[in-house]
């Protein structure tokens, strides 16, 4: 990448690059923009959907406000308008796939660090739409990228027979590291209950060969 206004851009979309294992979480912000409970904001980036037997996490956290977006980005550049076009084009003929949303405001962002694979490449993703298209802004590959993975788990999730539980008023959310644990419980309890299935089996089995053993000696 040797653009300045896209290797401007790595630091805000890539931040897993600059930071050691020891980083969970990574805030950017633009100059303009102020927080004002910053221990309330990585609450809530600590959070993430939740069912049982089902792993979630969240990548990012980012706000939507139209009007903030339309007065600091009033026109478009000719690249701008050609990538909305190309983008616009595949959600027509993804219409039934790709779900509408709100639109972001990416002048600020947090970043879930947590050694999450999904996460990275999520991140990656999004910064290769801005390099592909030689993009000025984030917010349209941001956008883009996010609709073709939410389309993508609906899809994978559907064709294990599994509706979508991450959508809707009814997701429940819990805390990063609550979630973890009882995800290891239940694999815990899954390898468990497959142990005593192998010492069922094995138990069934022995018995099976005393059983033949027996009938062989009344045989001779």
């Amino acid at each position: 990448v040797g653009d300045e206004h896209t290797l401007q851009l790595l630091p805000k979309l890539s931040p897993g690059s600059f930071f050691g294992e020891a980083t969970h979480f990574a805030i950017y912000c633009d100059p303009d923009v102020v927080f004002t409970n910053i221990n309330k904001l990585l609450q809530e980036a600590k959070m993430q959907p939740f069912q049982e037997g089902a792993p979630g996490a969240t990548a990012l956290l980012v706000g939507h406000d139209d009007s903030r977006i339309e007065s600091k980005f009033p026109r478009p550049t000719i690249q701008q308008s050609v990538q909305a076009a190309a983008y616009r084009m595949i959600r027509i003929g993804m219409i039934d796939e790709m779900l509408s949303h709100a639109s972001f405001d990416s002048s600020w962002m947090v970043h879930s660090l947590l050694q999450n694979e999904d996460s990275r490449l999520f991140r990656c993703d999004v910064y290769g739409e801005i390099v592909q298209w030689d993009a000025h802004r984030d917010i349209q590959a941001l956008e883009f990228v996010v609709g073709l993975h939410d389309m993508w788990a609906r899809v994978l999730a559907k064709g294990k027979g599994i509706e979508p539980w991450w959508i809707g008023d009814q997701v429940v959310s819990v805390p990063v590291r609550q979630a973890r644990r009882r995800l290891l419980e239940q694999n815990d309890v899954a390898a468990d209950t497959n142990k005593a299935k192998v010492v069922d089996t094995k138990a069934d089995i022995t018995e099976d060969n005393n059983d033949n053993t027996e009938k062989a000696e009344n045989d001779e």
